[in-house]
């Protein structure tokens, strides 16, 4: 790419030229002898030089139009691009800090862990969450606090945390709102870890205790999917045929109808 200073420079350089021409060429006409034909040739000669140095003047003019042009262009696609990735980096800060505001909200509705340790104490780089879990029972607030931050662990992958919390949760509220949920999501962090007899029990009951709940096609699904994983094909294809009966439209049954010709049957 060609620098406008460049062009500019040899802009005045013609200029100079042209100037110092017009001057030498004026003083030797006025000084010289009458002579028309000299005269001629030396106005046609001075015409000729005009007439190259405005027409490199205007070949110089559009090559500093065209750079000008390419700055400016080149100038609002880096302004362009700029915007975009601005607008990226946004969008991306405003996905964390809402991620960072939904845990801030889960832990700070947990439960204090300002009552006392059991012996042998804990880490000191325990969470809120697992303060949450290990607090004594309270009322429906502490309830949904254990429920929600067990839940979030589970999301997060932290299944070993997730476990735990579920299962301090059917020990405190036998009776709770959340209870097939609780279930059903234990069976989940069993079968991420690959427990998959622990899992299909879980499941297995939320489908005997909660027959009406709404978890109780995927809890067939899941059961069926825990026994191909133990090399069960005949318990799997059981609860995935269970599954096609009672819930012949539902999602899950379409699953059920793909594991089934998976297994052959």
């Amino acid at each position: 790419m060609r620098h406008i200073p460049g062009i500019a420079m040899r802009l005045c350089a013609v200029a100079l030229a042209a100037a110092a021409l017009a001057g030498c060429y004026g003083t030797k006409i006025l000084k010289a002898p009458i002579n028309s034909d000299l005269s001629a040739k030396r106005l046609d000669t001075l015409q000729t030089q005009q007439e190259m140095m405005l027409s490199t003047l205007e070949r110089l003019g559009e090559e500093l139009r065209i750079e000008r042009e390419e700055r400016m262009a080149a100038s609002a696609g880096y302004a362009s691009r700029l915007s975009q990735i601005e607008e990226a980096l946004d969008v991306l800060s405003s996905k964390i800090d809402d991620s960072l505001q939904l845990m801030q909200q889960m832990r700070t509705r947990s439960p204090s862990a300002a009552s006392p340790r059991p012996s042998g104490g804990t880490a000191a780089g325990t969470s809120a969450g697992d303060s949450a879990r290990t607090a004594a029972p309270g009322g429906e607030d502490d309830e949904e606090a254990l429920f929600r931050s067990s839940s979030m662990d589970l999301t997060l992958g932290n299944y070993t945390l997730a476990m735990q919390g579920f299962k301090n949760y059917i020990a405190r509220y036998p009776n709770g709102v959340h209870l097939d949920e609780v279930h059903y999501s234990l069976g989940e962090c069993q079968y991420a870890s690959e427990q998959y007899l622990e899992a299909a029990g879980e499941y297995q009951l939320v489908i005997n205790e909660f027959p009406q709940s709404r978890l109780a096609p995927a809890a067939y699904l899941k059961t069926g999917l825990c026994y191909a994983k133990l090399d069960e094909p005949g318990l799997a294809e059981k609860s995935f045929r269970e599954l096609i009966s009672l819930y012949p439209h539902s999602e899950e049954a379409q699953h059920a109808r793909a594991a089934l010709e998976d297994l052959g049957g």
